[in-house]
């Protein structure tokens, strides 16, 4: 009976075994992920490189034994929510985001056809804008009153407001007053001095 009934959907053009044998061969979820960190490990900085990891082998984990094919914008914003609720909204756009860059290379690699990461909406995220207290910053002055070349440079950071990385790449302008511009600043914000 199940053989007529498969000689059946195969006269309509629907082959179960066909099915079944793609299936079998078509390319999992971590596969591509494997190939793609192996792509950006010549490309990424190790700091990036390990976050990239962490995104598609913690968090999105439990994709990997799915089909590329198979995967939809609704197993995306389960797995989305999921993290969501486990590892906070910040992580989970991360992830969507490691997700979504996969799917564009293994859509130019010919691995996938298209990107269901895409128009998985992002959770709202607020910019963090941490300032040292005056108490903070006086502790700070009076512990590096010594004058040596690691208290200077800490003065250094806290008079500019600046990242330790951001130091050795600025660049004097004159707008208005002298002002310095750092390149490697995330915010590309003008420190006036």
């Amino acid at each position: 009976m199940a053989a007529r009934g498969e000689l059946t959907q195969k006269a309509i053009g629907n082959d179960p075994a066909a099915r079944r044998r793609a299936a079998r061969h078509a390319t999992r979820l971590g596969e591509v992920a494997e190939s793609y960190l192996a792509y950006q490990a010549a490309r990424q900085k190790p700091s990036t490189l390990d976050q990239t990891r962490r995104n598609l082998n913690k968090y999105a984990g439990s994709l990997h034994v799915e089909t590329v094919v198979a995967l939809d914008r609704a197993a995306l914003h389960s797995l989305h929510t999921r993290i969501t609720r486990k590892a906070g909204p910040v992580q989970a756009n991360r992830t969507l985001a490691s997700l979504s860059a996969m799917f564009a290379w293994a859509m130019r690699a010919g691995l996938a056809k298209e990107n269901p990461a895409a128009l998985v909406p992002r959770n709202p995220e607020t910019q963090k804008d941490r300032k040292l207290s005056d108490d903070e910053l006086r502790v700070i002055w009076q512990a590096t009153a010594g004058g040596g070349d690691f208290e200077r440079i800490v003065r250094l950071l806290l008079l500019t407001g600046c990242r330790k990385s951001e130091i050795g790449g600025r660049l004097l302008v004159r707008d208005r007053g002298w002002a310095a511009r750092y390149p490697r600043s995330q915010n590309k914000d003008l420190h006036r001095a």
